[in-house]
């Protein structure tokens, strides 16, 4: 994790320094109150008054460290909501699949301690990122679809294709004429 410090306002870096090194694939930052948030795979840390000790990082502390262990869809696009809250998708374990863990294909939101954590949405396979209307603060996800179908393993490919002849047969029949 770098910073880029501008030290003369003109919108270019002038100086890169390194936050931390050695996390486990870290990938989604946000920032509150002078606050950094990183989020890896299955946690999230925060540097606690980072622009003030940009020249000695302080060690990370552990915000939350109960995100399932997953790699396909672990990545965390997480970011303050107006309510202060810190937002963070929990991809799905998988493309077609019924949750193997409580928090897959969630949205979780929790304090920025991270004291008060809860599931607010379900059902959301693989969010890549969200934001808030300003107007009315409701939140809105941007999801990715499944995967085509050649990369479905063959067990999720069979469920896909026994559900959609499900759905086929279905509007198929024909309603009984009315005398």
């Amino acid at each position: 994790v770098y910073a880029f410090v501008d030290a003369d306002g003109d919108m270019k870096a002038d100086k890169i320094v390194a936050i931390a090194e050695g996390l486990v694939r870290p990938n989604a930052v946000a920032f509150k109150d002078g606050d950094l948030y990183v989020g890896e795979m299955i946690r999230v840390l925060r540097f606690t008054d980072i622009e003030e000790r940009l020249g000695d990082p302080p060690a990370p502390e552990v915000v939350f460290d109960g995100f399932p262990n997953q790699s396909d869809h672990g990545k965390k696009y997480m970011k303050f909501g107006p309510d202060g809250y810190l937002y963070v998708p929990v991809g799905a374990d998988c493309n077609v699949c019924a949750p193997k863990n409580e928090m897959d294909g969630t949205i979780v939101r929790m304090t920025k301690d991270g004291n008060d954590v809860s599931v607010i949405a379900r059902g959301v396979r693989n969010s890549v990122g969200l934001d808030w209307n300003p107007a009315s603060a409701s939140i809105s996800v941007f999801r990715r679809a499944t995967a085509p179908i050649s990369q479905i393993p063959n067990s999720d490919r069979q469920r896909r294709a026994a559900a959609q002849r499900r759905r086929r047969s279905r509007s198929r029949r024909i309603p009984p004429r009315s005398a």
